[in-house]
C-alpha cells in the first residue's frame, strides 16, 4: 500500500474571543468542513479528506483544546465545578446527570461560535460531523437560538452522533452511564489518564463486543500500551526535530473529553428538538452496522422525527454495513473510510435545496 502524503501544515484562524484555532486545508472545489469526534482530532480523518480532496476542498477542523487550537475561555473553565454536588438521582436531577446547565450550555455556545467563525471564514457552506462532532452540526442545523450560520448551512452529514433521546430503548440498547462521568472526573484530577480513559470508553460504549465484555483491567493494560507506544513515538518525533503538526494522543485527549460530554448533556431531550435539522438544507444521516445500540436508536429517531416534519423532503439516511463507530477514521485507528465515502461523495453532488 503507497504511503499516505504528509499532512499539511495548520492554518490559524482568530476565533471570535481571540482565541487561535488551527485547521488543515486538502484538496479544492466546494468547501466541506469535517468536525471530528471525542476519541479523534483534525487528522483522525486524514484518509478521509485525502479520499474527497479531487473535489472539494476539506477542512479539518481542530476543536477547542485540541491539537493547536487554544482553550475554552474562562466564562465556561472557571465555572465553580462543572460538576453538579448530587451524588445521586434526586427529583430535581432524576437522570443523575453530571454537569451543570451552564457549564454544558456554555461549551456548546462556544463550539457553535467557532464553526460558525470557521464557516465565515472558508466560506464552506458544507459540514460534516463525526460522534460528537455530529451532535454539534446537528445543533447548528436545527437553529440553535444564541448563534446563526453565516454563511447558511446547504448541506450537512451526520454521521453516528451519540444522543440520548427521550425515546424508549430496547434493553440491549442500554443508554450510556452519565453517572459514572464523576469517576472520569475524578480519575482525571487524580492524573490517572489511563483509568479515565478506559471509564469514558465504557460509558460510551466504544470498541467491538468482546472488548466491551473486557474486565476493566485488561482494557487499562491495553490502553497503556497504546499510551506508552504513542508517547514513544511523540518523543521519536520531537528527537527527529520534526514540527509539532497539532497531532494528538490518547493521554493528552483524556482530559477534554468533558467537552463531548457536556455536549451529549446539552442535546438530551426529545428527538422533536431536531425536527427542523433539514430545513432550507440537505442532510445526510449516516450510521454503522455495528455501532452502539443507543447511537443506532437516536439516528432512527432523528430519522422518524425529520421524515413526519414539514422538512423530511430534505434528508436521507444510509447505514453502512460491516462496520461500526469506526468507519470514517485513518486505517490505522481500524477505519474503512472506503465503505462509506462513496455514499458521501453522492451525496454532496446533489444540487442544494
Amino acid at each position: 500500500m503507497a504511503a499516505l502524503p504528509t499532512p499539511p501544515k495548520s492554518q490559524v484562524l482568530c476565533a471570535d474571543d481571540g482565541v487561535e484555532l488551527s485547521y488543515y486545508t486538502v484538496g479544492s472545489g466546494p468547501g466541506v468542513i469535517i468536525i471530528p469526534g471525542a476519541m479523534s482530532s483534525a487528522l483522525s480523518q486524514y484518509e478521509l479528506a485525502l479520499s474527497l480532496s479531487s473535489s472539494y476542498t476539506v477542512y479539518l477542523f481542530s476543536r477547542r483544546s485540541r491539537g493547536l487550537s487554544g482553550p475554552y475561555p474562562s466564562s465556561v473553565t472557571d465555572t465553580q465545578t462543572p460538576l453538579l454536588r448530587s451524588p445521586a438521582a434526586t427529583n430535581d436531577n432524576p437522570l443523575d446527570l453530571p454537569y451543570s446547565p451552564h457549564f454544558c450550555s456554555g461549551v456548546l455556545k462556544t463550539d457553535l461560535t467557532d464553526l460558525f467563525a470557521l464557516m465565515r471564514h472558508t466560506r464552506a457552506t458544507s459540514l460534516f460531523g463525526i460522534s460528537s462532532g455530529a451532535i454539534l452540526v446537528l445543533a447548528a442545523c436545527a437553529h440553535h437560538p444564541t448563534v446563526v450560520a453565516d454563511p447558511p448551512i446547504q448541506k450537512a452529514i451526520i454521521f453516528d452522533p451519540p444522543l440520548i433521546l427521550s425515546s424508549p430503548l430496547n434493553p440491549r440498547d442500554a443508554a450510556p452511564d452519565l453517572s459514572s462521568i464523576r469517576r472520569y472526573e475524578a480519575q482525571i484530577s487524580a492524573r490517572d489518564a489511563t483509568s479515565a480513559l478506559v471509564t469514558a470508553m465504557r460509558i460510551v460504549q466504544l470498541g467491538p463486543g468482546w472488548l466491551r465484555m473486557c474486565p476493566d483491567f485488561i482494557i487499562r493494560f491495553l490502553t497503556g500500551l497504546i499510551i506508552s507506544a504513542e508517547a514513544r513515538e511523540q518523543n521519536r518525533r520531537k528527537v527527529a526535530g520534526d514540527e509539532d503538526q497539532g497531532a494528538v494522543t490518547m493521554e493528552m485527549l483524556a482530559p477534554v473529553l468533558r467537552y463531548d460530554f457536556a455536549l451529549v448533556q446539552a442535546s438530551m431531550g426529545d428527538a422533536g428538538g431536531f425536527v427542523r435539522v433539514a430545513e432550507g438544507k440537505r442532510v445526510l444521516l449516516v450510521g454503522g452496522e455495528r455501532s452502539p445500540g443507543y447511537i443506532k436508536a437516536a439516528i432512527r429517531g432523528l430519522v422518524d422525527v425529520i421524515r413526519e416534519g414539514a422538512f423530511g423532503e430534505g434528508m436521507s439516511w444510509e447505514e453502512i454495513r460491516g462496520v461500526g463507530h469506526e468507519l470514517f477514521e485513518n486505517k490505522r485507528r481500524n477505519g474503512k473510510v472506503e465503505l462509506g465515502v462513496e455514499t458521501v461523495k453522492e451525496f454532496l453532488a446533489r444540487i442544494p435545496i
